[in-house]
Formats: structure tokens, C-alpha cells, sequence
């Protein structure tokens, strides 16, 4: 045998080696968990950027907003099923709308000697805490002190005693109770196949929301891509109205939102503790809006809606 042969065979051999080692990586499965340590830290900021347009009795509103939430999460204890006790901390909050009602900004990190009313609950929420117990597969069990965190909120607002102090208890439970919590929490936490995945390999949940825009989200993630210890999924939703959903209660008024779409995006989260570390989705909503209850406008009304949002999962 020539040597320009023996030459060849080596490296005909060598990347047959290298061929079917990186099939035997691309097949190689994982299972991507919550897998967090007692005693860490971990920090995690998601901004809201939104484009609302309706149609009010012939009239066309638009509203941008953001909302930018910074969490502090502290996890206190991991029990022997993986179950992980965290103490939740709002950091930072950054919010800006431009609208009907005008345009203004509030950060909490450059916060105005004069806080917009609007933006005063958000003010009161900075430095307000509650502690989860979430699963590894990133579902919330329990959530509690959140009373707590909302009666704070109550005397940092430092509000004279009215009849309408029960509305705005019920109004911030609406928005930070345990439900509009846990529903939030698992947008971000909730992505966990059941089995071990390979590249290509997908799975499906459904996510149920009852607070904010109820919607019902079918997700169906893929495992795209694994580098450098970072699992790279993709998520494509079909999102339906949720009819069980309770209407938004507005004091004089009642609102319901029936809404359909999609979703789409990618996260990118750590291999050994499923912490996400960044990630994008953008969703289209549209539907109508139905209100009972407002006298001067009529007994019921409803009217044309869409919603184009960019959420943002970054580090901070």
C-alpha cells in the first residue's frame, strides 16, 4: 500500500469517528429540570412591551406600554423530591404607557419626587417579598405571604381609611394574589418536559390564565440546540379564549376579554440548574371585549381588540 493510500485510509477513518461521535451526541438525551441550590441567589428581569389597539364606538385607541419586573430569588430549601422553597423579591420595576390617558414613565431605579398615581402601586411594590414552593418540573405548588406583602403595599401607599379600601384590596389581589402569582411564575418557570429529550425531540403543556388577559396557551417546545451547557428551546402556542375565566371586576363595571392567537419564541436555560438565562416570545391576541355593568354607556357593549407583545427574559 502507497503512502498517499495509508494517508487516506487514516483520515477517512478518523472522520468516521468524528461522524458517528457527533451522532451519538446529537441523540445523546437530557433531562432538563428546576434544579436549584439552597443558600444561592438567583436573579431573573422580564419586560413586557405591548401595542394595545381598540375600537371604542368608532374610535380607535392605541396604548403602549412596558413593564419591566426585576426578581430577586432566594431559595431557602430543597427538599428530597426537589421541591424548592424560594423567597421572591421584587427588585425593580420599570413602567411606561403612552395613551388616552397620556404619557408617562416611572423606574424605580431613578424614581420622580412625584410618583404618577398610576404608577403608585408599582412604588409600593419595590422590596416586597412572597415565598413559592415550585416543583422541579417548574410548577407552583404553594405560594403564601402574599396577604402580607399586600397589606405592606396598603400602608406604604399610606391611603386614608375609606369605604373603597376593600375595591383596591380586591383590585391588587386581582393583580398580585396567589393566582395572578402562580400564573406568573409559571410563564417563566413552566417549560419542563416530563422525560429526557434529545435534539428534535419535542413535548407539550398547557398553560391556564385566569388574571390579565385570560387565555388558555396549547405550547408545544422543541429541544433545538445544546451549547456551551445551555439547552436552547423553541415554543410555538395556540392560544384560545378561557370561558371559565372570571370577568375583571371594575366596581361599576365587569369586563371580559375573549382572545385567540399564537405564540412564539425561544428561552435558553442552564443544563445543570434549569435557571433561564434569557429568551424571547412574541404573541398576537385579538378578539373583543365585552363590559356590563357601566350605566352611561349602556347596559353591556363590546368592542374590537388586538395585542402584539414582546416578552423579554434577560439577566440583571
Amino acid at each position: 500500500m502507497s503512502s498517499n493510500k495509508r494517508v487516506f485510509g487514516v483520515l477517512m477513518a478518523v472522520l468516521t469517528v468524528c461522524f458517528v461521535t457527533s451522532c451519538i451526541k446529537d441523540k445523546e438525551k437530557i433531562q432538563l429540570r428546576l434544579c436549584l441550590q439552597a443558600g444561592e441567589s438567583y436573579n431573573l428581569r422580564m419586560v413586557v412591551e405591548q401595542k394595545i389597539s381598540q375600537t371604542i364606538q368608532e374610535q380607535t385607541q392605541d396604548i403602549l406600554q412596558t413593564i419591566g419586573t426585576g426578581y430577586t430569588f432566594d431559595v431557602e430549601d430543597v427538599d428530597f423530591n426537589g421541591s424548592i422553597t424560594v423567597k421572591v423579591t421584587y427588585h425593580s420595576i420599570l413602567f411606561k404607557q403612552d395613551g388616552p390617558m397620556g404619557k408617562f414613565e416611572y423606574d424605580s431605579s431613578n424614581p420622580p419626587v412625584a410618583i404618577p398615581p398610576m404608577a403608585m402601586g408599582f412604588n409600593a411594590l419595590v422590596g416586597q417579598s412572597f415565598t413559592m414552593i415550585i416543583s422541579p418540573e417548574g410548577n407552583v405548588k404553594d405560594i403564601y405571604g402574599v396577604d402580607e406583602m399586600l397589606s405592606n403595599m396598603i400602608e406604604q401607599l399610606d391611603l386614608p381609611d375609606f369605604p373603597m379600601m376593600d375595591d383596591l384590596m380586591k383590585n391588587l389581589k386581582g393583580q398580585f394574589g396567589d393566582e395572578a402569582l402562580k400564573e406568573n411564575m409559571e410563564k417563566m418557570m413552566a417549560v419542563f418536559p416530563d422525560s429526557p429529550v434529545g435534539i428534535g425531540d419535542r413535548w407539550t403543556k398547557r398553560l391556564v390564565l385566569s388574571r390579565g388577559f385570560p387565555v388558555i396557551l396549547d405550547n408545544t417546545w422543541t429541544l433545538k440546540a445544546r451549547k456551551d451547557g445551555l439547552a436552547i428551546i423553541e415554543v410555538r402556542s395556540v392560544v384560545e379564549p378561557n370561558e371559565e375565566a372570571p370577568p375583571i371586576d371594575m366596581g361599576i363595571m365587569k369586563i371580559n376579554y375573549k382572545l385567540s392567537g399564537e405564540q412564539k419564541g425561544t428561552m435558553e436555560i442552564q443544563e445543570v440548574t434549569g435557571w433561564p438565562v434569557q429568551g424571547e416570545l412574541t404573541q398576537k391576541f385579538s378578539g373583543q371585549v365585552e363590559m356590563e355593568g357601566a350605566t352611561q354607556l349602556g347596559a353591556s357593549m363590546s368592542w374590537p381588540i388586538s395585542i402584539e407583545s414582546v416578552i423579554r427574559f434577560e439577566p440583571f
